[in-house]
């Protein structure tokens, strides 16, 4: 019988841990690419070699940023019991009040999307900006699910830039509505305002 005051221990769920991994797999990856490179050992034209070796470097850093974020924001605002955020800032080189700025408000919201039913794969991508589409198809669960069928066309993948400029326009769209409503009760009222003034003026 566990004891009554025993802690009740949570799972990662398996969209973080498999895009975590799917991340850690970018970084090797980058990291292999460098170390197979021939660095010439005579004078020459290194452009090519340093471009290459900084594109790895690049996209290594990229991934690893990425991991970086996902677990801090999934350990500081999701796992529940919360980890020992001491602990997890000691292992990046922080202090407890430096753990929100490992992530932001968006990382938290593509959190959300992995584990949601109907996910928003764009925002996905637009947090975790050395992840794919396709990286994506290779996940389990709705994610997955979506990213496949909008890779295969049968859903329209829009993007997060266009989604927030739709959502812009919306928001324009509604307020020159509220506007214009806001207008034309102004002016009825006006000639509410008049009509009532003229009828007393004709009583005098």
């Amino acid at each position: 019988m566990a004891n009554e005051g025993a802690t009740e221990w949570g799972v990662i769920p398996e969209e973080v841990v498999s895009v975590a991994r799917l991340l850690s797999e970018k970084v090797a990856r980058a990291s292999k690419r460098f170390e197979s490179r021939d660095w010439p050992k005579q004078p020459g034209d290194v452009q090519d070699t340093l471009r290459l070796a900084v594109g790895d470097a690049h996209a290594a850093a990229k991934a690893s940023t990425d991991l970086r974020s996902l677990l801090t924001a999934y350990a500081h605002q999701f796992h529940q019991p919360r980890p020992v955020m001491a602990d997890i800032a000691r292992a990046q080189d922080t202090s407890r009040q430096g753990i929100p700025r490992r992530y932001s408000a968006t990382t938290v919201e593509a959190i959300a999307e992995l584990l949601a039913d109907q996910p928003n794969t764009a925002l996905v991508l637009h947090a975790f900006p050395s992840l794919t589409l396709t990286d994506l198809t290779k996940l389990n669960g709705p994610i997955g699910e979506v990213a496949k069928r909008q890779r295969d066309g049968d859903l329209p993948f829009i993007s997060y830039a266009q989604q927030k400029r739709q959502a812009s326009e919306a928001e324009r769209e509604a307020n020159m509505n509220a506007f214009r409503e806001s207008l034309s009760k102004s002016r009825a009222n006006r000639s509410l305002s008049t009509r009532s003034t003229d009828g007393r003026e004709l009583d005098l």
